[in-house]
């Protein structure tokens, strides 16, 4: 398996983490006392953090950083958040998923890193 190959494993394995904490998070948004959920959710983000970290992805590595650190101080609080915090940690959700898809060389808009982390570093800090 080449290189190429294990790029697009990566990606693959990390959008469908992606949607899977999308489903759980909308699930903790209802149910926010479900411990299992919890355990999940910060569980495949942790995953996707340290998978990115192997394969040299310096971005998406610190935007899984930002969202995990979200999603802990969700937890931490029993996902009892306002709609800006739960709308924060589906932001850095969204830009997962466009740094993952967003082809080298492409001349797509860049995408708005710093924003989220600034907005998600406000919200953790509060």
């Amino acid at each position: 398996m080449g290189i190429g190959d294990l790029i697009e494993k990566f990606r693959g394995v990390a959008l469908d983490r992606i949607e899977q904490m999308n489903l759980i998070m909308v699930a903790l948004e209802r149910e926010p006392d479900d411990g299992s959920s919890s355990e999940a959710l910060l569980r495949e983000i942790h995953t996707l953090k340290g998978e990115a970290k192997m394969m040299g992805f310096a971005d998406i590595n610190l935007v899984a950083h930002q969202t995990e650190s979200l999603l802990i101080a969700a937890s931490e609080r029993a996902f009892d958040v306002d709609a800006s915090f739960a709308d924060c940690i589906f932001e850095g959700f969204d830009v997962l998923r466009l740094l993952l898809t967003k082809r080298a060389g492409a001349s797509d808009e860049p995408i708005d890193m710093t924003g989220f982390n600034e907005r998600a570093s406000r919200i953790i800090h509060n």
